[in-house]
């Protein structure tokens, strides 16, 4: 301080005119120093140096610098700034001396905790400590710096595992204490915020007892233990990292050639007998923590001073000044020393520069590996290379629970968010980086397994028509209707033949539409279920098979009654025949069918749904109103058997008339495929294989048209196309002639 005061007083261009003068006290006690502290504000002439000479009351100084510690400054800056006498402090850094309310006028030159412990929580994120303790003597620089570190780790991940206070004498108990619960709890990162003294005794007792952890120094120690760093067994502490305040290089120091002024007053602090004794030597070889910032807070006063005084390069054109002024003008300069630029801000702090050093054990050196700055958003850097670990080669992995694999969620077990298992999102969940540690649910058209990072979209599962089995039977039924326009056709040309009259002629025609109009309900059930294709699919094919079975069901009673029943009940064969039996038949049932489907549809018909399985999405038909549609099933399978009881009396009717076997071998088809989806439908209905389920259905409803195409269509055709021979009225009439004759016998 007296070096920086005779070199601005040596300038020209700083105050010219101007000798400023200084007071300077040892701080011994917030009790001891009061007096001094109260005779600074005290109005008086004696030897100090004033300006405004002709007010009636004006403190003995402008402006006051320190105490270095925050909780001495917090003191004597009460008692200083009761009528704003501006305070330039370059050693203090609470916290509370940033709130202006209770210390209007008070400036500083270091920054404040707030920015320290900043750095110390980007140091921890860096190598993702997150399980610390933080120690510290009971002092506000220590309590302030721990209230601030308790609000930047919730946001950081980082767990306070412990917090105790070091000694402030050389009490070895309440250290090896805080020892002894740092060990208990495993702790492996602790955070020291303290002064020197209390310090440096703390790190001594672990030296003593083999306490190898990673160390994270304040400012106010992290470089001014020089003589502990080349104590012998030093290395037995493990490793030091710490932030300290940003050292100008090209900031020298010197040596000061004259003994500080003696005062004659007994008080505390007035006299330092060995000071004259200091050489240059001595002098560098003192701790430099503050010295720039001591440095700043002199020129800082200086430059609030020549703008108060309304200063130019050579004179001065105002005479007196009050402290409100050296306030307002503290609060707007800005003045480079060093290329580092000083200003304060709205609660008078600096700007924030910090370097990260890390105590060398091989060269006894403190080196710097690191910086952070709170100017640009902040700013942290550090260089790893640079440190040497005591417990290996990499940095060591400290956290209270290994990180979660991918897909894990974290099961807190213990009061620490940083202490938790690990468990696996179930089914059906997620968790990622966006999630904030939490299984979310996926969407309902997606899916997830055990332990899953996202979601993926669920496979829509229905008959698509690009599918295999779906060209398949596109194919087939598109062959099938092939089929039956061929045969219709074929009969229509051949419509007077023997073979078609012995077929039923128009009955045959209407059967060959019927199978042409079952085979769309095929197409029906290809594709995503619809509201029309799910209400239309089964009445379909169930009036018109039905209708089918019906023709057929006739046509086998008509030729059982024309060779075994006319002449036994001749009068009632005639009324069938005369009032066209076989057609009222056929329709009666075609309208029952129609009026159940037509019910069953308006009633509760079947509607698409979708049912979610694990990893799909299936898209299906309800079966609506269960009993309208056993009903009509019933209808169906009712024919069917009185269409196999007529076909089976029929079967020693005449080989041309013998209609029998094929509308047998009609109804074993139909049988047969629908027996088999029956069977297949309850064995993969368990596995919910709803395209399998309806590719099946659709394979036996083909069947059966085909069944009837091939057992009842295909002899006639062949006779028809092969073997024309037999397509005359000779050889029908031989062959009715044979069977009577065999009656006969």
């Amino acid at each position: 301080m007296r070096f920086t005061i005779e070199e601005i007083n040596n300038r020209t261009d700083l105050l010219p005119g101007i000798t400023l003068g200084y007071r300077i006290f040892d701080y011994c006690s917030d009790i001891g120093s009061l007096p001094s502290a109260v005779d600074l504000i005290a109005c008086g002439e004696g030897d100090s140096v004033r300006l405004g000479a002709n007010q009636s009351c004006l403190p003995n100084v402008v402006s006051v610098s320190g105490s270095i510690g925050s909780t001495e400054a917090i003191t004597v800056s009460q008692v200083i700034l009761s009528n704003m006498l501006p305070v330039v402090n370059h050693g203090a850094s609470s916290v509370q001396l940033s709130h202006r309310q209770k210390f209007p006028s008070f400036f500083r030159t270091v920054p404040s905790d707030k920015f320290q412990v900043q750095a110390i929580i980007h140091l921890l994120k860096e190598f993702r400590w997150n399980w610390v303790a933080f120690v510290g003597n009971n002092k506000d620089y220590t309590l302030d710096a721990l209230e601030v570190f308790h609000d930047e780790i919730e946001s950081a991940d980082i767990c306070l595992a412990y917090q105790g206070f070091i000694s402030d004498t050389d009490d070895g108990a309440a250290n090896d204490k805080v020892l002894n619960m740092i060990q208990q709890q495993k702790i492996e990162v602790v955070v020291v915020v303290g002064h020197e003294g209390p310090v440096k005794a703390f790190l001594k007792k672990a030296v003593q007892r083999n306490v190898r952890k990673i160390w994270i120094g304040s400012e106010a120690w992290s470089t001014s233990t020089l003589d502990l760093i080349e104590e012998s067994d030093i290395d037995r502490l493990g490793t030091v990292l710490g932030v300290t305040l940003h050292q100008k290089t090209e900031f020298n120091r010197r040596p000061v050639g004259s003994s500080p002024p003696q005062s004659s007053r007994g008080s505390c602090g007035q006299i330092c007998e060995k000071c004259g004794e200091l050489t240059a030597k001595d002098v560098n070889s003192l701790e430099s923590t503050f010295s720039f910032s001591t440095y700043s807070a002199m020129y800082a006063v200086a430059h609030a001073l020549h703008k108060t005084l309304s200063c130019n390069q050579t004179s001065c054109t105002k005479s007196s000044v009050e402290p409100y002024m050296m306030v307002k003008a503290l609060k707007n300069i800005t003045f480079t020393l060093y290329n580092q630029s000083i200003e304060f801000d709205e609660n008078g702090d600096p700007p924030a520069i910090y370097d990260v050093v890390f105590w060398n054990w091989t060269s006894k050196t403190i080196d710097t590996v690191g910086s952070y700055n709170s100017m640009l958003e902040p700013s942290f850097s550090l260089d790893q290379d640079l440190i040497h670990w005591h417990s290996g080669k990499d940095p060591p992995i400290l956290r209270c629970s290994a990180d979660c694999n991918p897909g894990q969620q974290k099961k807190q077990t213990s009061f620490h968010s940083c202490c938790f298992d690990c468990v696996n999102c179930t089914a059906g969940t997620f968790i990622n980086h966006t999630t904030k540690n939490k299984c979310i649910r996926c969407q309902k058209h997606e899916w997830s397994g055990n332990g899953s990072t996202s979601c993926q979209e669920r496979r829509e599962v229905y008959p698509h028509f690009d599918d295999p089995l779906a060209i398949l039977l596109i194919l087939a039924t598109a062959v099938t209707i092939l089929l039956c326009g061929g045969t219709l056709t074929l009969f229509v040309r051949h419509f007077d033949s023997p073979v078609v009259k012995s077929a039923g002629r128009k009955m045959s025609l209407l059967v060959l539409g019927f199978l042409v109009l079952s085979c769309v309900s095929v197409f029906l059930l290809l594709g995503q279920p619809s509201h029309v294709k799910c209400k239309l699919c089964a009445p379909i094919f169930l009036v018109f098979y039905t209708a089918t079975l019906a023709c057929l069901a006739v046509r086998s009673f008509q030729i059982v009654c024309v060779f075994k029943m006319a002449a036994k009940l001749p009068k009632a064969f005639d009324f069938w025949v005369k009032h066209g039996g076989r057609w009222v038949i056929v329709a009666i049932c075609f309208v029952v069918q129609v009026v159940l489907s037509t019910l069953w549809m308006w009633i509760d018909g079947p509607v698409p749904i979708e049912r979610y399985t694990e990893e799909e999405i299936v898209f299906t038909c309800t079966y609506g109103q269960h009993g309208l549609l056993f009903a009509m099933f019933t209808v169906i399978s009712l024919i069917s058997l009185v269409c196999f009881a007529f076909s089976y009396m029929g079967m020693d009717l005449p080989k041309n008339y013998n209609e029998g076997k094929a509308i047998t071998f009609c109804l074993f088809i139909f049988y047969v495929s629908w027996t088999l989806f029956l069977t297949l439908y309850f064995i993969v209905s368990q596995n919910g294989n709803y395209t399998l389920i309806m590719m099946a259905m659709g394979s036996s409803m083909l069947s059966s048209i085909f069944g009837v195409l091939l057992g009842y269509f295909g002899p006639k055709c062949f006779i028809i196309i092969f073997r024309p021979e037999r397509n005359t009225a000779t050889y029908f009439q031989a062959a009715i002639q044979t069977y009577n004759m065999q009656i006969r016998r």
